[in-house]
C-alpha cells in the first residue's frame, strides 16, 4: 500500500564525473548516443523514475489530469510546438523507449531532431536551475523530469513562443523548484549514506531516520503521521501478520505522505488560479476558491457528495447562480451540459431529463467528460461573464475528477489490507480534509510575496 513501505529506495547511479555550476544538459545529449545502444545494436532511449513519495514521478501527477506522457504524445507535442517534423515512423517511436529499440540511423535522426527543437531553450536554460538537473541526474531522483518540465514551462514565456507562461502557474512552480531542491539534497545524502555503509543490512534502503527531517521540513503531513512510520514493518512478512486493526494507523500515516505532494501541487494551483481574478486579501483569506469548498463538502459528515467531482460541480453550481444573478436549480444547471444528437437514433427521453441524467452520471463517476466537453460546459456555465480563459476551471474539474479515480484506485487496495469498508472510508476523509491547510499555506506565502513586491 505504501509505495515506500517507510523508507525510500535509492538507486546507485554508474559513476559520472562531478556536477560543476556550469553543467549543460544540451552537451550531455548530444554526446548520449553511446549510452542508448545496446549490445543487439539497437538504441533505446532510458527513462528512469523512482517511485519516491516525497517527489513523486511527473507521469504519476500528470495521470491525475488524465494525461497520459507517451513517447508519441511527447513527440507530437513538441513537433506541433516548434514546426519541426522528427520524420520517425510509428513504429520507430513506439520502439524508441521498447524492447525492441530503434536502429542507429533512426538515433541519430531523433537526435539531430531533439537538438534542433531544444536549441532556442539555450537562451532561457538558467544556470543555476540546469546546475540541479545535472545533480538529480547523477543520484536518479525524479526532480530532474520534474525541473525540465518547470524549464519547458518557462519556455513557452520566451520571445519564440507567444506570451508569457500562464501566472497561475507560478505557486504551483516555486513549490516544484523547492521541493526537486529538497529531493536531490535527500538522494544525495541517502548516497553519502549508502557509501559510509551506515544503513543496515541493505546498503541500497535508506531508513526513515534518515528520511523523517526532510518531511518535518518540507511537507504538511502531520507529525504523529510521521512518528507513526516509525511503527511501519521492515518488509511484507511482518505486515501481513498485523492484525486489521493495527494496520489502520499506519495506513493513515502512509495516505498522508502520499497525497501531500498531490494536495500541494493542487493548492499551489488553485491559489494562483483565484489570485488572477480577486485582488482583495480579506476577500481572499474570507473565502476559499471552488475546490477548496468543494473538498471542505465532500469530506464533511453530514449530507456530502459522493465523489469530489460531484463536490465541485454542485459549487459550480452556486457560482452560476451568482453569476446570472438568479438561482439556479438541478436541472436548469444540467443545461449548459452539451448534449450530442443523432438525427437517426432519437431519443424517447425529454431534452431536460437527458442533460440531467448525464450531470447525475458525472456526480457519480461514470461516462466522465473529455476536457473538450468539459471546455464547453464551463463556457456556457461562464457565459455571462466569458473570460478570456476558461482552462483554469476546466483543469480543477480533471483535477476533481482525477481525485475521485486516485482515491478509488488506493481504496480498493486499502480494502485489501483493512477489512472495514468504514475504516478505509475514514482514512480517505481525513486525509483529504487537511486540503484546507494545504491551500492556506500557499495563500500565505503568495500574499506574503505580493506584499514585499
Amino acid at each position: 500500500m505504501c509505495a515506500d513501505d517507510g523508507k525510500s529506495q535509492v538507486k546507485q547511479p554508474e559513476q559520472q564525473g562531478e556536477t560543476s555550476d556550469h553543467y549543460d544538459p544540451f552537451v550531455g545529449l548530444a554526446n548520449a548516443l553511446e549510452d542508448w545502444g545496446d549490445s543487439d545494436g539497437k538504441y533505446r532511449f532510458k527513462v528512469f523514475e523512482v517511485n519516491h513519495l516525497f517527489l513523486p514521478p511527473v507521469n504519476q501527477f500528470a495521470a491525475l489530469l488524465g494525461l497520459k506522457l507517451s513517447p508519441s504524445f511527447m513527440l507530437k507535442m513538441m513537433e506541433s510546438h516548434s514546426g519541426l517534423s522528427h520524420g520517425l515512423s510509428k513504429g520507430s517511436i513506439a520502439n524508441l523507449t521498447g524492447e525492441k529499440g530503434i536502429s542507429r540511423k533512426s538515433a541519430e535522426q531523433f537526435r539531430d531532431w531533439f537538438m534542433s527543437v531544444a536549441e532556442p531553450m539555450k537562451a532561457i536554460f538558467d544556470v543555476p536551475e540546469s546546475a540541479l538537473i545535472g545533480r538529480a541526474e547523477q543520484v536518479r531522483s525524479n526532480a530532474s523530469n520534474w525541473l525540465s518540465v518547470a524549464v519547458g514551462v518557462a519556455f513557452t514565456g520566451s520571445p519564440a513562443v507567444k506570451g508569457p507562461p500562464p501566472t497561475e502557474l507560478r505557486p504551483l512552480l516555486q513549490f516544484v523548484k523547492k521541493r526537486a531542491q529538497q529531493d536531490i539534497e535527500l538522494f544525495e545524502l541517502a548516497r553519502a549514506f549508502v557509501k559510509a555503509k551506515q544503513v543496515g543490512h541493505d546498503e541500497r534502503t535508506v531508513h526513515w531516520h534518515i528520511i523523517k527531517p526532510y518531511w518535518q521540513k518540507n511537507s504538511l503531513v502531520p507529525q504523529a503521521q510521521l512518528d507513526a512510520m516509525e511503527r511501519f514493518p521492515s518488509n511484507k512478512g511482518e505486515w501481513h501478520e498485523l492484525e486489521a486493526e493495527k494496520r489502520v494507523p499506519l495506513l493513515a500515516a502512509c495516505l498522508h505522505l502520499m497525497f501531500d505532494f498531490y494536495l500541494h501541487m493542487i493548492s499551489a494551483y488553485e491559489v494562483g488560479c483565484v489570485m488572477q481574478i480577486e485582488a482583495s486579501e480579506e476577500t481572499l483569506r474570507a473565502r476559499p476558491w471552488l475546490l477548496c469548498r468543494a473538498l471542505s463538502s465532500f469530506t464533511d459528515k453530514e449530507g456530502k457528495p459522493t465523489t469530489c467531482f460531484g463536490a465541485l460541480l454542485r459549487e459550480l453550481q452556486g457560482a452560476a447562480s451568482v453569476l446570472h444573478g438568479k438561482p439556479i436549480g438541478e436541472r436548469d444547471f444540467a443545461r449548459y451540459i452539451p448534449i450530442d444528437s443523432d438525427p437517426s437514433n432519437p431519443s424517447y427521453e425529454s431534452d431536460s431529463d437527458r442533460h440531467y441524467n448525464v450531470l447525475k452520471k458525472w456526480r457519480s463517476h461514470q461516462d466522465l467528460p473529455s476536457f473538450e466537453r468539459l471546455e464547453l460546459f464551463i463556457t456556457n456555465v461562464s457565459r455571462p461573464v466569458q473570460p478570456a480563459d476558461n482552462r483554469p476551471l476546466v483543469i480543477l474539474c480533471k483535477i476533481a475528477i482525477g481525485l475521485d479515480g486516485f482515491v478509488k484506485q488506493l481504496a480498493h487496495q486499502a480494502l485489501n489490507d483493512v477489512r472495514n469498508i468504514t475504516q478505509v472510508a475514514g482514512v480517505f476523509e481525513d486525509v483529504l480534509a487537511r486540503y484546507p491547510v494545504y491551500y492556506q499555506h500557499h495563500l500565505d506565502k503568495q500574499l506574503e510575496q505580493a506584499a514585499n513586491s
